[in-house]
Protein backbone atom coordinates (compact mmCIF):
# COMPACT_ATOMS: atom_id res chain seq x y z
CA UNK A 1 0.00 0.00 0.00
CA UNK A 2 1.45 3.37 -1.01
CA UNK A 3 1.90 6.30 1.35
CA UNK A 4 -0.78 8.34 -0.41
CA UNK A 5 -3.23 5.46 -0.02
CA UNK A 6 -2.37 5.16 3.69
CA UNK A 7 -3.02 8.86 4.20
CA UNK A 8 -6.27 8.56 2.29
CA UNK A 9 -7.37 5.62 4.46
CA UNK A 10 -6.46 7.48 7.64
CA UNK A 11 -8.38 10.57 6.52
CA UNK A 12 -11.39 8.45 5.56
CA UNK A 13 -11.32 6.66 8.91
CA UNK A 14 -11.10 9.93 10.84
CA UNK A 15 -14.12 11.38 9.05
CA UNK A 16 -16.00 8.09 9.38
CA UNK A 17 -15.43 8.02 13.14
CA UNK A 18 -16.44 11.64 13.61
CA UNK A 19 -19.39 11.42 11.21
CA UNK A 20 -20.66 8.17 12.69
CA UNK A 21 -20.39 9.57 16.21
CA UNK A 22 -22.35 12.68 15.21
CA UNK A 23 -25.10 10.63 13.58
CA UNK A 24 -25.45 8.28 16.53
CA UNK A 25 -25.23 11.20 18.95
CA UNK A 26 -27.87 13.13 17.02
CA UNK A 27 -30.36 10.26 17.01
CA UNK A 28 -29.98 9.44 20.65
CA UNK A 29 -29.61 13.09 21.62
CA UNK A 30 -33.06 13.66 20.16
CA UNK A 31 -34.37 10.77 22.23
CA UNK A 32 -32.79 12.23 25.37
CA UNK A 33 -34.36 15.62 24.65
CA UNK A 34 -37.73 13.93 24.24
CA UNK A 35 -37.19 12.13 27.55
CA UNK A 36 -36.49 15.37 29.38
CA UNK A 37 -39.43 17.19 27.82
CA UNK A 38 -41.80 14.34 28.51
CA UNK A 39 -40.64 14.12 32.12
CA UNK A 40 -42.01 17.65 32.64
CA UNK A 41 -45.38 17.14 30.96
CA UNK A 42 -46.36 13.49 31.45
CA UNK A 43 -47.67 13.84 34.97
CA UNK A 44 -46.12 10.48 35.89
CA UNK A 45 -44.57 10.55 39.33
CA UNK A 46 -40.86 9.77 39.56
CA UNK A 47 -39.86 8.32 42.94
CA UNK A 48 -37.18 10.16 44.90
CA UNK A 49 -34.95 7.11 45.08
CA UNK A 50 -34.46 7.16 41.31
CA UNK A 51 -32.01 10.04 41.86
CA UNK A 52 -29.89 7.80 44.08
CA UNK A 53 -29.19 5.49 41.16
CA UNK A 54 -27.21 8.15 39.28
CA UNK A 55 -23.83 7.52 40.95
CA UNK A 56 -23.84 3.70 40.85
CA UNK A 57 -25.20 3.70 37.32
CA UNK A 58 -22.32 5.95 36.25
CA UNK A 59 -19.85 3.39 37.62
CA UNK A 60 -21.73 0.59 35.87
CA UNK A 61 -21.57 2.22 32.44
CA UNK A 62 -17.83 2.85 32.92
CA UNK A 63 -17.38 -0.81 33.88
CA UNK A 64 -19.49 -1.83 30.87
CA UNK A 65 -17.20 0.16 28.56
CA UNK A 66 -14.07 -1.44 30.04
CA UNK A 67 -15.74 -4.86 29.81
CA UNK A 68 -16.00 -4.26 26.08
CA UNK A 69 -12.21 -3.92 25.91
CA UNK A 70 -11.83 -7.12 27.92
CA UNK A 71 -14.27 -9.05 25.71
CA UNK A 72 -12.35 -7.89 22.64
CA UNK A 73 -9.22 -9.31 24.24
CA UNK A 74 -10.81 -12.62 25.26
CA UNK A 75 -12.21 -13.00 21.75
CA UNK A 76 -8.64 -12.72 20.47
CA UNK A 77 -7.12 -15.16 22.96
CA UNK A 78 -5.63 -12.56 25.30
CA UNK A 79 -5.76 -12.63 29.10
CA UNK A 80 -6.74 -9.90 31.52
CA UNK A 81 -3.92 -8.30 33.50
CA UNK A 82 -5.89 -5.49 35.13
CA UNK A 83 -9.46 -4.18 35.21
CA UNK A 84 -10.57 -1.08 37.10
CA UNK A 85 -13.85 0.82 37.13
CA UNK A 86 -15.14 2.88 40.04
CA UNK A 87 -14.53 1.02 43.30
CA UNK A 88 -13.91 -2.27 41.51
CA UNK A 89 -10.40 -3.55 40.85
CA UNK A 90 -9.56 -6.95 39.36
CA UNK A 91 -5.85 -7.72 39.13
CA UNK A 92 -3.90 -10.77 38.06
CA UNK A 93 -1.89 -12.07 41.00
CA UNK A 94 0.23 -15.03 39.97
CA UNK A 95 -2.00 -17.33 37.93
CA UNK A 96 -5.32 -16.06 39.28
CA UNK A 97 -7.51 -12.98 38.99
CA UNK A 98 -8.32 -11.38 42.36
CA UNK A 99 -11.08 -8.98 43.31
CA UNK A 100 -9.85 -5.90 45.15
CA UNK A 101 -11.21 -2.55 46.29
CA UNK A 102 -9.89 0.30 44.14
CA UNK A 103 -8.79 2.78 46.77
CA UNK A 104 -7.30 5.22 44.25
CA UNK A 105 -9.93 7.75 43.21
CA UNK A 106 -7.86 8.86 40.21
CA UNK A 107 -8.27 5.35 38.78
CA UNK A 108 -12.06 5.26 39.08
CA UNK A 109 -12.40 6.42 35.48
CA UNK A 110 -11.74 2.90 34.22
CA UNK A 111 -8.86 0.89 32.79
CA UNK A 112 -8.50 -2.55 31.20
CA UNK A 113 -5.15 -4.15 30.34
CA UNK A 114 -4.83 -7.32 28.26
CA UNK A 115 -1.81 -9.38 27.15
CA UNK A 116 -1.18 -12.61 25.20
CA UNK A 117 -2.32 -15.70 27.12
CA UNK A 118 0.49 -17.29 29.09
CA UNK A 119 3.08 -15.10 27.39
CA UNK A 120 2.35 -16.73 24.04
CA UNK A 121 4.16 -15.03 21.19
CA UNK A 122 1.80 -13.88 18.44
CA UNK A 123 2.68 -12.87 14.91
CA UNK A 124 2.38 -9.13 14.23
CA UNK A 125 -0.69 -9.40 11.92
CA UNK A 126 -2.52 -11.58 14.48
CA UNK A 127 -1.61 -9.27 17.34
CA UNK A 128 -2.62 -6.20 15.35
CA UNK A 129 -6.05 -7.71 14.74
CA UNK A 130 -6.34 -8.62 18.40
CA UNK A 131 -5.50 -5.10 19.52
CA UNK A 132 -8.04 -3.60 17.10
CA UNK A 133 -10.69 -5.78 18.74
CA UNK A 134 -9.54 -4.77 22.22
CA UNK A 135 -9.61 -1.06 21.43
CA UNK A 136 -12.88 -1.14 19.48
CA UNK A 137 -14.64 -3.27 22.08
CA UNK A 138 -15.03 -0.39 24.55
CA UNK A 139 -16.88 2.08 22.29
CA UNK A 140 -18.94 -0.72 20.73
CA UNK A 141 -20.12 -1.86 24.16
CA UNK A 142 -20.91 1.75 25.10
CA UNK A 143 -23.10 2.21 22.01
CA UNK A 144 -24.73 -1.17 22.63
CA UNK A 145 -25.45 -0.14 26.21
CA UNK A 146 -26.99 3.11 25.00
CA UNK A 147 -29.35 1.18 22.71
CA UNK A 148 -30.32 -1.35 25.40
CA UNK A 149 -31.09 1.39 27.93
CA UNK A 150 -32.38 4.36 25.92
CA UNK A 151 -34.83 2.44 23.74
CA UNK A 152 -36.88 1.01 26.65
CA UNK A 153 -36.57 4.35 28.48
CA UNK A 154 -38.04 6.06 25.42
CA UNK A 155 -40.82 3.49 25.05
CA UNK A 156 -41.82 3.95 28.70
CA UNK A 157 -42.25 7.71 28.40
CA UNK A 158 -45.32 8.86 30.34
CA UNK A 159 -46.12 5.34 31.51
CA UNK A 160 -46.11 3.65 34.86
CA UNK A 161 -44.01 2.70 36.68
CA UNK A 162 -42.50 6.18 36.62
CA UNK A 163 -39.03 5.10 37.67
CA UNK A 164 -38.23 3.15 34.50
CA UNK A 165 -37.48 6.11 32.23
CA UNK A 166 -35.08 8.02 34.54
CA UNK A 167 -33.38 4.91 35.91
CA UNK A 168 -32.66 3.60 32.42
CA UNK A 169 -32.42 6.92 30.60
CA UNK A 170 -29.57 8.47 32.60
CA UNK A 171 -27.09 5.58 32.29
CA UNK A 172 -28.16 5.19 28.67
CA UNK A 173 -27.24 8.80 27.99
CA UNK A 174 -23.96 8.37 29.88
CA UNK A 175 -23.10 5.26 27.90
CA UNK A 176 -23.74 7.13 24.66
CA UNK A 177 -21.58 10.03 25.78
CA UNK A 178 -18.72 7.72 26.76
CA UNK A 179 -18.92 5.96 23.40
CA UNK A 180 -18.74 9.24 21.49
CA UNK A 181 -16.00 10.84 23.57
CA UNK A 182 -13.73 7.80 23.48
CA UNK A 183 -14.05 7.57 19.72
CA UNK A 184 -12.92 11.16 19.18
CA UNK A 185 -9.21 10.97 18.26
CA UNK A 186 -7.24 12.75 20.98
CA UNK A 187 -4.47 12.29 23.53
CA UNK A 188 -4.35 13.63 27.08
CA UNK A 189 -2.54 12.79 30.31
CA UNK A 190 -0.50 10.05 28.69
CA UNK A 191 -3.56 8.24 27.36
CA UNK A 192 -4.50 7.88 23.72
CA UNK A 193 -8.23 7.71 23.11
CA UNK A 194 -9.78 4.61 21.56
CA UNK A 195 -10.48 6.62 18.43
CA UNK A 196 -6.87 7.73 18.09
CA UNK A 197 -5.56 4.18 18.60
CA UNK A 198 -7.95 2.84 15.96
CA UNK A 199 -7.01 5.63 13.58
CA UNK A 200 -3.32 4.82 13.99
CA UNK A 201 -3.97 1.13 13.38
CA UNK A 202 -6.06 1.74 10.26
CA UNK A 203 -3.42 3.99 8.77
CA UNK A 204 -1.66 0.79 7.83
CA UNK A 205 1.56 1.85 9.59
CA UNK A 206 3.25 -1.54 9.82
CA UNK A 207 6.16 -0.30 11.94
CA UNK A 208 3.84 1.21 14.56
CA UNK A 209 1.66 -1.89 14.65
CA UNK A 210 4.69 -4.15 15.04
CA UNK A 211 6.03 -2.00 17.85
CA UNK A 212 2.74 -2.17 19.75
CA UNK A 213 2.58 -5.90 19.20
CA UNK A 214 6.04 -6.41 20.66
CA UNK A 215 5.27 -4.16 23.64
CA UNK A 216 2.05 -6.05 24.38
CA UNK A 217 3.63 -9.47 23.88
CA UNK A 218 6.51 -8.67 26.25
CA UNK A 219 3.93 -7.63 28.83
CA UNK A 220 2.45 -11.09 28.46
CA UNK A 221 5.83 -12.81 28.58
CA UNK A 222 6.57 -11.12 31.91
CA UNK A 223 3.82 -13.27 33.42
CA UNK A 224 5.92 -16.41 32.97
CA UNK A 225 9.47 -15.44 31.99
CA UNK A 226 12.06 -13.35 33.81
CA UNK A 227 13.27 -10.31 31.87
CA UNK A 228 16.79 -11.59 31.13
CA UNK A 229 15.25 -14.40 29.06
CA UNK A 230 13.05 -12.19 26.87
CA UNK A 231 13.68 -12.71 23.12
CA UNK A 232 16.19 -10.10 21.96
CA UNK A 233 14.57 -9.67 18.56
CA UNK A 234 11.25 -8.83 20.21
CA UNK A 235 12.94 -6.40 22.57
CA UNK A 236 14.60 -4.70 19.60
CA UNK A 237 11.22 -4.66 17.87
CA UNK A 238 9.89 -2.43 20.65
CA UNK A 239 11.95 0.31 19.05
CA UNK A 240 13.70 1.90 22.03
CA UNK A 241 15.47 5.01 20.74
CA UNK A 242 17.32 7.67 22.72
CA UNK A 243 15.34 10.87 22.85
CA UNK A 244 11.97 9.25 22.07
CA UNK A 245 9.66 10.81 24.66
CA UNK A 246 6.43 9.36 23.28
CA UNK A 247 4.29 6.99 25.34
CA UNK A 248 5.49 3.97 23.42
CA UNK A 249 9.07 5.23 23.39
CA UNK A 250 9.06 5.45 27.20
CA UNK A 251 7.53 1.98 27.43
CA UNK A 252 10.26 0.58 25.18
CA UNK A 253 13.02 2.29 27.19
CA UNK A 254 11.57 0.96 30.46
CA UNK A 255 11.49 -2.60 29.09
CA UNK A 256 15.10 -2.23 27.89
CA UNK A 257 16.13 -1.07 31.37
CA UNK A 258 14.31 -4.01 32.98
CA UNK A 259 16.00 -6.46 30.61
CA UNK A 260 19.52 -5.14 31.24
CA UNK A 261 18.95 -4.86 34.98
CA UNK A 262 18.08 -8.55 35.22
CA UNK A 263 21.17 -9.39 33.15
CA UNK A 264 23.19 -7.17 35.53
CA UNK A 265 24.37 -4.98 32.69
CA UNK A 266 23.75 -2.07 34.99
CA UNK A 267 25.28 0.82 33.05
CA UNK A 268 23.07 -0.01 30.08
CA UNK A 269 20.13 -0.37 32.44
CA UNK A 270 20.84 3.07 33.92
CA UNK A 271 21.04 4.65 30.46
CA UNK A 272 17.65 3.31 29.48
CA UNK A 273 15.86 3.94 32.76
CA UNK A 274 16.99 7.57 32.67
CA UNK A 275 15.64 7.79 29.12
CA UNK A 276 12.31 6.50 30.42
CA UNK A 277 12.27 8.87 33.39
CA UNK A 278 12.94 11.83 31.11
CA UNK A 279 9.78 11.02 29.19
CA UNK A 280 7.62 10.24 32.23
CA UNK A 281 5.16 13.04 31.41
CA UNK A 282 3.96 11.08 28.37
CA UNK A 283 2.95 8.14 30.60
CA UNK A 284 -0.35 8.08 32.52
CA UNK A 285 0.19 9.46 36.02
CA UNK A 286 -1.03 6.20 37.55
CA UNK A 287 1.83 4.28 35.91
CA UNK A 288 4.71 6.70 36.55
CA UNK A 289 5.70 5.16 39.92
CA UNK A 290 6.96 2.13 37.95
CA UNK A 291 9.61 4.35 36.41
CA UNK A 292 10.65 5.73 39.80
CA UNK A 293 11.05 2.30 41.42
CA UNK A 294 12.99 1.05 38.38
CA UNK A 295 15.38 4.00 38.62
CA UNK A 296 15.72 3.54 42.38
CA UNK A 297 16.49 -0.19 42.08
CA UNK A 298 19.06 0.23 39.31
CA UNK A 299 20.91 3.02 41.11
CA UNK A 300 20.85 0.97 44.32
CA UNK A 301 22.48 -1.94 42.50
CA UNK A 302 25.13 0.47 41.21
CA UNK A 303 25.86 1.56 44.77
CA UNK A 304 24.55 5.10 44.22
CA UNK A 305 22.48 5.19 47.41
CA UNK A 306 21.79 8.95 47.27
CA UNK A 307 20.22 8.86 43.81
CA UNK A 308 18.42 5.61 44.62
CA UNK A 309 16.85 7.17 47.72
CA UNK A 310 15.76 10.24 45.77
CA UNK A 311 13.85 8.10 43.28
CA UNK A 312 12.44 5.82 45.99
CA UNK A 313 11.09 8.82 47.91
CA UNK A 314 9.22 9.97 44.79
CA UNK A 315 6.95 6.93 45.06
CA UNK A 316 3.67 7.58 46.83
CA UNK A 317 0.78 5.33 47.71
CA UNK A 318 -1.78 4.68 45.01
CA UNK A 319 -1.54 4.38 41.27
CA UNK A 320 -0.98 1.03 39.62
CA UNK A 321 2.11 0.16 41.66
CA UNK A 322 1.54 -2.77 44.00
CA UNK A 323 2.76 -3.02 47.59
CA UNK A 324 5.31 -5.67 46.62
CA UNK A 325 7.15 -3.40 44.19
CA UNK A 326 7.55 -0.65 46.75
CA UNK A 327 8.79 -3.04 49.46
CA UNK A 328 11.18 -4.79 47.06
CA UNK A 329 12.68 -1.50 45.90
CA UNK A 330 12.89 -0.18 49.45
CA UNK A 331 14.83 -3.30 50.49
CA UNK A 332 17.37 -2.73 47.69
CA UNK A 333 17.78 0.96 48.55
CA UNK A 334 18.17 0.26 52.28
CA UNK A 335 20.82 -2.33 51.45
CA UNK A 336 22.70 0.25 49.38
CA UNK A 337 22.50 2.65 52.31
CA UNK A 338 24.01 0.04 54.65
CA UNK A 339 20.87 -0.23 56.79
CA UNK A 340 20.86 -4.02 57.02
CA UNK A 341 18.19 -4.44 59.69
CA UNK A 342 15.66 -2.23 57.92
CA UNK A 343 16.53 -3.88 54.60
CA UNK A 344 15.77 -7.31 56.05
CA UNK A 345 12.41 -6.09 57.38
CA UNK A 346 11.47 -4.68 53.96
CA UNK A 347 12.59 -7.91 52.28
CA UNK A 348 10.43 -9.97 54.64
CA UNK A 349 7.45 -7.79 53.77
CA UNK A 350 8.13 -8.17 50.05
CA UNK A 351 8.37 -11.96 50.36
CA UNK A 352 4.95 -12.03 52.00
CA UNK A 353 3.57 -10.28 48.91
CA UNK A 354 5.59 -12.07 46.25
CA UNK A 355 2.99 -14.77 45.60
CA UNK A 356 0.72 -12.13 44.08
CA UNK A 357 3.27 -11.30 41.40
CA UNK A 358 3.74 -12.82 37.92
CA UNK A 359 6.07 -15.80 37.84
CA UNK A 360 8.65 -13.85 35.87
CA UNK A 361 8.79 -11.18 38.56
CA UNK A 362 9.00 -13.80 41.30
CA UNK A 363 11.97 -15.50 39.67
CA UNK A 364 13.87 -12.24 39.29
CA UNK A 365 13.09 -10.87 42.76
CA UNK A 366 13.34 -13.88 45.04
CA UNK A 367 17.13 -14.15 44.63
CA UNK A 368 17.60 -10.56 45.78
CA UNK A 369 15.19 -10.81 48.69
CA UNK A 370 16.65 -14.05 50.03
CA UNK A 371 20.15 -12.58 49.76
CA UNK A 372 19.10 -9.46 51.68
CA UNK A 373 17.70 -11.66 54.48
CA UNK A 374 21.24 -12.97 55.07
CA UNK A 375 22.72 -9.49 55.63
CA UNK A 376 24.50 -9.16 58.95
Amino acid sequence: MGESQKRSNAKWMKYAVLGGSLVVGGVFGGMIGRLLKSAETSGVDTPWWAILTILPSTWLVVAWHELGHAVGGWWSGLQMILFMAGPLKIVREGDALRWRYNDNLTAWGGLAAMAPLGGKRLDAPVMRQAMIRVVAGGPLFSFLGAVLLLVPAYLMLGKEPGWVTPVLGFPGAMSLLIGILTLVPNSAGGYKSDGLRLLMFFRGDGATATRWCNLATLSGLSQTMRPRDWPEDMLLGCGAVEGDRSHDGVSAAWLQATYYEDRRELEKARTWVLEAVEGAESWPELARPYLSVAAAAIHARLGDATTARRYADEVREGGLLQKFSKLYTEALVLEAEGRAGEARAAAEGALREIGKQPKGTQLAAREDLERILTLA
